[in-house]
């Protein structure tokens, strides 16, 4: 420490010619004679004078005693200056350490900082400086004599009360941090809860020291309030919860401290003493729950209190479907009209129906004669507030041969002549930016059929290289495969895929892919020989009657599409109306069925091939079925009715078109009239028909 104030000296003898312009004196020559020393002189008391009149610099002062005292290491006694006489600087040093006491140096158990401050007094005018100061500690303890001091202060200590966990223990330097095993009853925090028991906690104390690191595992004692009784009483209450959705199953006994437990309802029509409860329709009931208690001949009683909560919406709506299973699940053939409820009284349920045959089941529940036999779903909502379920019915339904010309016109105009004209939405779905989900209206319709042939366009491929004119001869044809293009593109219509399909074709490395026919609202394109094979449903070589693995789409398929199929794709462009592609494709579907004997069950998705999501827009918007109607009506028109015209003409031209299609929607309910002149064999007949068209939705 000497050293130091040399130094100062030094440094403050080298300044003695700076003059001060806080003092306003004027420069002179030092004395030779004799040098005053600002350290060991003292400062002779001088008459009080006025403030200087200008600001004093404490700069110089500042930046020396920074330069020599800031950030010094103290391992032994020292004395620190109270004035520098030169410079008529009073120095007053504050601190408080136990470690650093009027220069006496007490070392602690590890290094630490001490932050001084400094006040400095010049012609009356004070000023403060931070100065640090580092204390060099002994470093004489371990992990090991904290964890003894923890040892022997904590574990096996009993704690009744909030107790303070010390984060820092002084003699050693340590820092602590506490975890407690049973935070429920005290916490890492020292907040202490009373268990109804004593209870053994662990407590696993964190030390750090030196920059180490030791865990330590300590063992306390919780003292309890209670008996054991009191902690079956306990564990009963917690068994109950406040508000009850279902049954619950009422405990006899405790599983540690065994004893009997009985039970008493005070509502036991709501809830029974073995915990089974009945909700209310329309309110929450109250229950007290009374459990008596037996334990080693003492007994005691504990009172519940519990709310059965009233049925939901949806509760309510799984007992319209356990009603409606009642009267619909066992029912295998249906031949007649049958009763299709519309409510459930009791909770006043409103319940719809949808029919995926409603010429054969309509919503109402009328029964018409199908034109080949048909399995039909129906689909009931029930609908109670703001909860729908719903639940679907199949049943069979045959088909019956009829005895002349004119039944079978009844019979097909009948299946045409839908109760309700139904409107909804469905999405388009494509790959093109802008274009992947495109919602569109459908209005509603009815398949007013005629007997002229589908109109094909031929856009035959030329054989080039083998990737879509294969040049492989089919060995026969046993399906008619559906897909859609997955191109939402708004030009990408029938011709425009022609083009795409003859660009590929006249393309060495095009791709190995083809199609027979590609149609939209306008055009039934043909492209390929329908007895050569075409690369479409994605399951190579595999012919009619093999089954196989998809490993892309990990799908059971079966084969066929390539080697044994037509293959149709379907456009789904932006801005088309998809209803009239499909009616499109049914009517040239039908006439395939009929160029080679196949029946209705040979019409396939590209899915049953491969597994791929194709025709994602019939698959996806629920309209295979509907695509299916549409397929046999032509069909039965063109086989039994083979010989029968029809022409239809709208009585409400500014709502239905003479097509059958909406093309003015009221918005409301409204009901629509039309007739169809039918000829056989030179006589006509004239038939009227009227069908409800459902409010927009």
């Amino acid at each position: 420490m000497k050293n130091i104030l040399f130094k100062l000296l030094f440094v403050l003898l080298l300044v003695l010619s700076v003059t001060f312009m806080a003092c306003g004196t004027e420069e002179k020559e030092p004395e030779v004679e004799k040098e005053p020393d600002p350290i060991t002189e003292p400062i002779e008391d001088e008459p009080t004078e006025e403030p200087p009149s200008e600001e004093i610099d404490f700069s110089i002062i500042n930046e020396y005693i920074l330069k020599l005292f800031n950030n010094i290491e103290i391992s032994e006694d020292i004395d620190l200056p109270t004035e520098i006489a030169a410079l008529k600087a009073k120095l007053e040093w504050i601190y408080d350490s136990p470690y650093l006491v009027d220069g006496k140096f007490t070392p602690p158990a590890v290094d630490e900082e001490l932050m001084t401050k400094v006040i400095i007094t010049v012609m009356g005018v004070k000023e403060e400086l931070d100065v640090l100061f580092k204390l060099k500690g002994s470093n004489k303890y371990t992990l090991e004599d904290v964890e003894a001091y923890l040892m022997d202060n904590y574990d096996g200590l009993e704690i009744s009360s909030d107790i303070e966990f010390p984060l820092y223990l002084d003699e050693f330097g340590a820092t602590l941090i506490w975890e407690s095993g049973e935070d429920e009853y005290l916490t890492s925090e020292g907040k202490f809860t009373a268990p109804i028991l004593d209870l053994e906690n662990d407590l696993f104390v964190t030390i750090i020291l030196n920059g180490k690191r030791k865990e330590v595992d300590l063992t306390v004692t919780l003292k309890g309030w209670g008996t054991e009784m009191d902690v079956i009483k306990d564990w009963v209450n917690k068994q109950i919860p406040k508000e009850l959705t279902t049954s619950i199953r009422l405990p006899i006994s405790h599983n540690r401290y065994k004893s009997t437990l009985s039970w008493t309802s005070s509502d036991e029509a709501h809830m029974t003493s073995e915990g089974y409860i009945t909700k209310d329709p329309d309110n929450d009931i109250e229950v007290t729950l009374t459990c008596d208690i037996e334990y080693n001949g003492e007994k005691d009683t504990v009172t519940v209190k519990t709310k059965v909560l009233k049925l939901s919406n949806s509760e309510k709506n799984f007992e319209v479907k356990d009603w409606l299973d009642s009267l619909f699940s066992d029912v295998e053939e249906v031949n007649s009209d049958i009763n299709l409820p519309t409510s459930y009284e009791k909770y006043g349920a409103k319940i719809t129906w949808k029919s995926n045959s409603p010429g054969i089941i309509t919503e109402s529940g009328k029964y018409n004669i199908p034109i080949s036999d048909r399995v039909v779903s129906l689909v009931a909502t029930s609908t109670i507030g703001d909860s729908t379920v719903s639940m679907t019915y199949s049943f069979n339904t045959y088909g019956k041969q009829i005895n002349d010309v004119w039944e079978g016109v009844n019979k097909i105009l009948s299946y045409i002549a839908l109760e309700h004209i139904t409107n909804f939405t469905y999405i388009t779905y494509g790959g093109q930016a802008g274009y992947e989900r495109n919602k569109v209206q459908e209005y509603g319709y009815l398949l007013f059929v005629t007997q002229d042939k589908s109109v094909i366009t031929d856009r035959m491929l030329d054989y080039t290289y083998g990737h879509c004119r294969t040049g492989i001869k089919k060995t026969s044809t046993e399906y008619i495969v559906i897909h859609d293009t997955w191109n939402t593109s708004p030009s990408a219509g029938a011709l425009a895929h022609a083009n795409y399909l003859s660009n590929i074709n006249d393309d060495p490395n095009g791709d190995y892919i083809s199609w027979h026919f590609v149609i939209d609202e306008d055009y039934a394109v043909q492209q390929l020989p329908l007895d050569e094979v075409a690369y479409h449903a994605g399951d190579g070589s595999h012919v009619y009657g093999d089954t196989y693995y998809n490993t892309t789409y990990k799908y059971q398929s079966i084969g066929g599409g390539n080697r044994n199929g037509i293959g149709i794709e379907t456009c789904v462009n932006f801005g088309t109306n998809y209803t009239n592609v499909m009616r499109r494709c049914a009517k040239l579907v039908a006439e395939l069925l009929i160029d080679y004997n196949l029946g209705l069950e040979r019409v396939k998705q590209h899915h049953d091939f491969s597994g791929k999501d194709c025709p994602c827009v019939m698959r996806n918007n629920n309209r295979w079925e509907e695509f299916l109607n549409m397929v046999e009506i032509f069909y039965y028109c063109k086989t039994v009715l083979k010989d029968v015209t029809f022409k239809w003409t709208s009585l409400s031209p500014t709502i239905l078109d003479n097509e059958g299609h909406i093309i003015n929607h009221p918005g409301e309910e409204t009901v629509v009239r039309y007739k169809v002149e039918v000829t056989y064999l030179g006589e006509t007949k004239t038939f009227e028909f009227s069908s409800i068209v459902d409010a927009l939705k």
